[in-house]
């Protein structure tokens, strides 16, 4: 059976959504509050109210996850199926690489908030929801 790292494709989702000018946001997913801060070297991650998680990097549709003397690589692709011409910012649903992975993931977009759920499925059963808070000194964010 294939682990499915659901926290790691959940800040993919995340990165891909989430306006450019944010620097911090949080992933209430699988029981779990993930906190990511945007650094030099990335993204750092703790589980509130402080399990440090490491410091996560988007390069194409690999994340790192750097922490602890190693280097986790996991490729998202193998997770959901993302087309060139993909509008991240735009998209209500996101389909999945695997059958067995189930329904497309629904998108649900608010102020300041997203959710991911599924119907049925192996990733976002349970949906997970991002969220944010506009960046000082702007009007956007949201």
């Amino acid at each position: 059976m294939m682990m499915i790292p659901i926290h790691v494709i959940a800040f993919f989702m995340a990165i891909m959504m989430v306006p450019e000018d944010v620097n911090q946001f949080t992933i209430a997913v699988h029981g779990k509050r993930i906190e990511w801060t945007r650094q030099e070297t990335g993204w750092r991650a703790v589980e509130l109210p402080r399990d440090d998680w490491g410091t996560y990097s988007v390069e194409g549709t690999e994340v790192t996850i750097a922490g602890e003397g190693h280097n986790l690589k996991t490729d998202i692709a193998r997770f959901l199926a993302m087309p060139e011409d993909l509008n991240w910012k735009k998209a209500t649903e996101i389909q999945v690489a695997l059958k067995s992975l189930g329904d497309p993931v629904q998108i649900q977009r608010e102020e300041g908030r997203i959710v991911l759920s599924q119907a049925k499925g192996e990733l976002f059963q349970k949906p997970a929801t991002i969220t944010w808070k506009k960046a000082a000194g702007n009007g956007s964010g949201g």
